[in-house]
Protein backbone atom coordinates (compact mmCIF):
# COMPACT_ATOMS: atom_id res chain seq x y z
CA UNK A 1 0.00 0.00 0.00
CA UNK A 2 1.87 3.42 -1.19
CA UNK A 3 2.60 5.80 1.12
CA UNK A 4 0.33 9.40 1.38
CA UNK A 5 2.09 11.88 -0.53
CA UNK A 6 3.12 15.25 1.39
CA UNK A 7 1.80 18.24 -0.97
CA UNK A 8 4.15 20.63 0.58
CA UNK A 9 2.74 23.57 -1.12
CA UNK A 10 -0.40 23.20 0.34
CA UNK A 11 -1.88 25.54 3.45
CA UNK A 12 -3.17 22.38 4.68
CA UNK A 13 -2.03 18.90 5.06
CA UNK A 14 -3.87 16.09 6.42
CA UNK A 15 -2.18 12.93 7.04
CA UNK A 16 -4.07 10.03 7.71
CA UNK A 17 -3.62 6.62 9.64
CA UNK A 18 -2.49 3.53 7.51
CA UNK A 19 -5.39 1.01 7.52
CA UNK A 20 -2.64 -1.46 7.07
CA UNK A 21 -0.22 -0.17 9.65
CA UNK A 22 -3.09 -0.43 12.48
CA UNK A 23 -4.18 -3.56 11.14
CA UNK A 24 -0.74 -5.08 12.43
CA UNK A 25 -0.87 -3.06 15.53
CA UNK A 26 -4.24 -4.77 16.54
CA UNK A 27 -3.23 -8.21 15.84
CA UNK A 28 0.27 -7.74 18.08
CA UNK A 29 -1.76 -6.42 20.71
CA UNK A 30 -4.30 -9.24 20.49
CA UNK A 31 -1.67 -11.68 21.21
CA UNK A 32 0.08 -9.88 23.83
CA UNK A 33 -3.48 -10.19 25.64
CA UNK A 34 -3.64 -13.63 24.72
CA UNK A 35 -0.44 -14.45 26.50
CA UNK A 36 -1.65 -11.86 29.05
CA UNK A 37 -4.42 -13.88 30.10
CA UNK A 38 -2.40 -17.20 29.34
CA UNK A 39 -0.26 -15.72 32.34
CA UNK A 40 -3.03 -15.14 34.55
CA UNK A 41 -5.18 -18.35 34.08
CA UNK A 42 -1.96 -20.11 34.37
CA UNK A 43 0.54 -19.56 36.27
CA UNK A 44 3.35 -21.47 37.17
CA UNK A 45 2.65 -24.25 40.24
CA UNK A 46 4.87 -23.00 43.51
CA UNK A 47 6.94 -25.55 44.77
CA UNK A 48 8.19 -23.19 47.40
CA UNK A 49 8.16 -19.70 48.44
CA UNK A 50 10.51 -18.34 45.60
CA UNK A 51 8.50 -20.13 43.42
CA UNK A 52 5.31 -18.64 44.94
CA UNK A 53 6.83 -15.08 44.41
CA UNK A 54 7.63 -16.30 40.38
CA UNK A 55 3.81 -17.15 40.16
CA UNK A 56 2.57 -13.40 42.21
CA UNK A 57 5.21 -11.75 39.35
CA UNK A 58 3.95 -13.65 36.11
CA UNK A 59 0.13 -13.01 36.96
CA UNK A 60 1.11 -9.14 37.89
CA UNK A 61 2.96 -9.20 34.32
CA UNK A 62 -0.09 -10.72 32.96
CA UNK A 63 -2.59 -8.32 34.51
CA UNK A 64 -0.23 -5.27 33.27
CA UNK A 65 0.03 -6.62 29.83
CA UNK A 66 -3.83 -7.65 29.01
CA UNK A 67 -4.80 -3.71 30.48
CA UNK A 68 -1.71 -1.91 28.06
CA UNK A 69 -2.00 -3.90 25.06
CA UNK A 70 -6.10 -3.93 25.48
CA UNK A 71 -5.66 -0.08 25.66
CA UNK A 72 -3.52 -0.45 22.64
CA UNK A 73 -5.66 -2.75 20.66
CA UNK A 74 -8.68 -0.03 21.40
CA UNK A 75 -6.50 2.28 20.03
CA UNK A 76 -6.15 0.58 16.48
CA UNK A 77 -9.82 -0.88 16.69
CA UNK A 78 -10.48 3.51 16.53
CA UNK A 79 -7.64 4.20 14.08
CA UNK A 80 -9.49 1.54 11.96
CA UNK A 81 -13.18 2.30 11.69
CA UNK A 82 -12.39 6.48 11.80
CA UNK A 83 -11.67 8.28 8.80
CA UNK A 84 -10.44 11.21 10.69
CA UNK A 85 -6.95 12.54 9.79
CA UNK A 86 -4.17 11.48 11.96
CA UNK A 87 -2.08 14.49 11.62
CA UNK A 88 -3.17 17.94 10.66
CA UNK A 89 -0.69 20.61 9.67
CA UNK A 90 -2.05 24.25 8.47
CA UNK A 91 -0.81 28.00 9.18
CA UNK A 92 -2.01 27.33 12.78
CA UNK A 93 0.10 24.82 14.01
CA UNK A 94 -0.09 21.49 14.50
CA UNK A 95 -3.26 18.97 15.45
CA UNK A 96 -2.05 15.37 16.61
CA UNK A 97 -5.48 13.56 16.73
CA UNK A 98 -5.87 11.03 19.25
CA UNK A 99 -7.37 7.60 19.65
CA UNK A 100 -9.30 8.74 22.98
CA UNK A 101 -10.50 12.60 22.86
CA UNK A 102 -9.56 15.61 21.17
CA UNK A 103 -6.62 16.24 18.77
CA UNK A 104 -3.79 17.88 20.97
CA UNK A 105 -3.19 21.26 18.78
CA UNK A 106 0.15 22.71 19.05
CA UNK A 107 1.13 26.03 17.96
CA UNK A 108 3.79 27.22 15.88
CA UNK A 109 4.10 30.07 17.91
CA UNK A 110 4.83 27.77 20.90
CA UNK A 111 7.46 25.13 19.15
CA UNK A 112 10.93 26.12 19.59
CA UNK A 113 11.79 23.03 17.24
CA UNK A 114 11.96 19.13 15.33
CA UNK A 115 14.23 17.05 16.29
CA UNK A 116 14.50 13.10 15.48
CA UNK A 117 14.91 11.00 18.53
CA UNK A 118 14.84 7.47 19.72
CA UNK A 119 12.14 5.92 22.60
CA UNK A 120 12.45 2.11 23.22
CA UNK A 121 13.54 1.41 19.86
CA UNK A 122 10.56 3.26 18.66
CA UNK A 123 12.00 6.56 16.32
CA UNK A 124 10.32 9.90 16.70
CA UNK A 125 9.63 13.41 15.68
CA UNK A 126 10.19 15.34 19.15
CA UNK A 127 8.64 18.76 19.18
CA UNK A 128 10.46 20.73 21.12
CA UNK A 129 8.79 23.77 22.90
CA UNK A 130 9.65 27.44 23.76
CA UNK A 131 7.81 26.66 27.39
CA UNK A 132 7.32 23.34 27.71
CA UNK A 133 5.94 23.59 31.27
CA UNK A 134 3.38 26.41 30.53
CA UNK A 135 2.28 24.19 27.67
CA UNK A 136 1.65 21.42 30.20
CA UNK A 137 0.14 23.22 32.61
CA UNK A 138 -2.41 24.46 30.21
CA UNK A 139 -3.43 21.27 29.09
CA UNK A 140 -7.14 20.50 30.32
CA UNK A 141 -7.21 16.83 29.72
CA UNK A 142 -5.87 15.49 33.14
CA UNK A 143 -4.31 12.00 31.48
CA UNK A 144 -2.53 13.76 28.80
CA UNK A 145 -1.29 16.10 31.37
CA UNK A 146 0.04 13.15 33.43
CA UNK A 147 1.34 11.84 30.57
CA UNK A 148 3.17 15.00 28.96
CA UNK A 149 4.76 15.26 32.43
CA UNK A 150 5.98 12.06 32.66
CA UNK A 151 7.53 12.18 29.21
CA UNK A 152 9.16 15.54 29.61
CA UNK A 153 10.92 14.43 33.06
CA UNK A 154 12.43 11.55 32.05
CA UNK A 155 12.81 12.08 28.08
CA UNK A 156 13.03 15.96 28.20
CA UNK A 157 10.12 16.41 25.50
CA UNK A 158 7.01 16.46 26.49
CA UNK A 159 5.22 15.94 22.81
CA UNK A 160 6.22 13.54 19.54
CA UNK A 161 5.02 11.90 16.67
CA UNK A 162 5.47 8.61 15.91
CA UNK A 163 4.72 7.46 12.34
CA UNK A 164 4.39 4.38 12.99
CA UNK A 165 0.88 4.29 12.39
CA UNK A 166 0.66 6.99 10.08
CA UNK A 167 0.27 6.84 6.27
CA UNK A 168 3.45 8.40 5.12
CA UNK A 169 7.44 8.22 4.72
CA UNK A 170 9.27 9.33 8.35
CA UNK A 171 11.49 11.37 6.70
CA UNK A 172 9.89 13.43 4.59
CA UNK A 173 7.51 14.41 7.30
CA UNK A 174 10.26 15.54 9.30
CA UNK A 175 11.56 17.62 6.68
CA UNK A 176 8.11 18.93 5.76
CA UNK A 177 7.57 19.76 9.46
CA UNK A 178 11.15 21.38 9.81
CA UNK A 179 10.53 23.29 6.18
CA UNK A 180 6.83 24.73 7.83
CA UNK A 181 8.51 26.10 11.04
CA UNK A 182 11.09 27.48 8.98
CA UNK A 183 8.43 29.26 7.39
CA UNK A 184 7.13 30.67 9.73
CA UNK A 185 9.50 31.85 11.71
CA UNK A 186 10.82 33.80 8.80
CA UNK A 187 7.69 34.99 8.24
CA UNK A 188 7.38 36.32 11.88
CA UNK A 189 10.85 37.99 12.00
CA UNK A 190 9.64 39.88 8.57
CA UNK A 191 6.78 40.96 10.37
CA UNK A 192 8.31 41.88 13.70
CA UNK A 193 10.98 43.95 11.07
CA UNK A 194 8.37 45.88 9.13
CA UNK A 195 6.32 46.77 12.83
CA UNK A 196 9.61 48.16 13.97
CA UNK A 197 10.26 50.54 10.78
Amino acid sequence: MANFKINTDSKFVAIPNSKLKALLLLIGALIFVAAGLWFIINPATPQDSFDHRLETKAIVAGYLSVVFFGICALAAVVMLVSNKPALIVDDEGIAITSAFGAPNFVSWFDIEKFEIGEIKNVTLIYIYLINTEKYINDQKVTWRKKMMSLSYNRFGVALSISTSVLKCDFNELFDFLCSRLADFKAAEKSTHFSAEA
